[in-house]
């Protein structure tokens, strides 16, 4: 009695062929719908370790640079309100200036003065209080002991830089109990606004070199990542 093997090898070899076929075109389209070259550890284990390193990189990067990006909008703030005290101070000089030229101005006109005087140091103390970014008030010295303001601009520990910004409240400035109602009074706050000015413009100076030489360097440094 013979043995007969019925077998269909081309019909075999024609599906395998297919299945095969399906599977780089499932690979393919896979790779296409997520813009991914490698998906899974399979398509390339030693590839993925060097990818996932990258991706980790650039998505540091990307925080970063929204970290500093958010940096220069704070330090905008500041330097903002502290433009506002500038024309305050100026008002100030003016005013004392004004009390000083005692031969046409009485003592009421001095009064007035000083009576306007006292209300722009109460300005000024309210810029220096309400002046806030992220709930933190910025120029009453929080941010002028130890390390300062830190801001990380990399996607390293190690990659941030600090601001020191002190405290400009009319104490800090040395304005506070003055008076323009005399003339001796007058000459003081003169002396003591004109510092106040300085230490002001100053103190505006740095944020600006720290926004132009230190954020906007470190903010070019980050570019937006592509798909890897």
């Amino acid at each position: 009695m013979s043995l007969r093997i019925n077998h269909n090898i081309a019909s075999l070899n024609g599906h395998r062929n297919m299945v095969k076929n399906d599977m780089a075109v499932s690979k393919s389209l896979e790779k296409l719908s997520s813009g991914l070259k490698i998906n899974r550890a399979a398509d390339n284990a030693a590839g993925l370790v060097i990818s996932e390193q990258m991706r980790a990189q650039l998505n540091g990067l990307t925080q970063a640079m929204n970290n500093t990006e958010q940096a220069v909008t704070m330090v905008q703030t500041a330097e903002g309100a502290l433009d506002e005290m500038n024309s305050l101070l100026s008002k100030v000089k003016s005013l004392a200036l004004h009390a000083m030229n005692t031969g046409v101005s009485d003592a009421a006109q001095r009064n007035a003065d000083n009576a306007e005087f006292q209300n722009i140091l109460s300005s000024v103390d309210r810029i220096v209080g309400q002046t806030r970014f992220a709930g933190q008030t910025l120029l009453d010295g929080t941010f002028a002991a130890g390390t300062g303001a830190r801001f990380q601009v990399g996607e390293q520990g190690g990659d941030f830089v600090s601001l020191n910004i002190s405290n400009v409240d009319s104490t800090a400035l040395a304005i506070t109990g003055q008076t323009v109602s005399t003339l001796a009074g007058a000459s003081a706050t003169l002396s003591a606004v004109s510092s106040a000015i300085t230490a002001v413009t100053n103190l505006r100076s740095t944020l600006g070199a720290f926004q132009s030489n230190t954020l906007k360097p470190a903010c070019a440094r980050c570019r937006s990542p592509t798909k890897i």
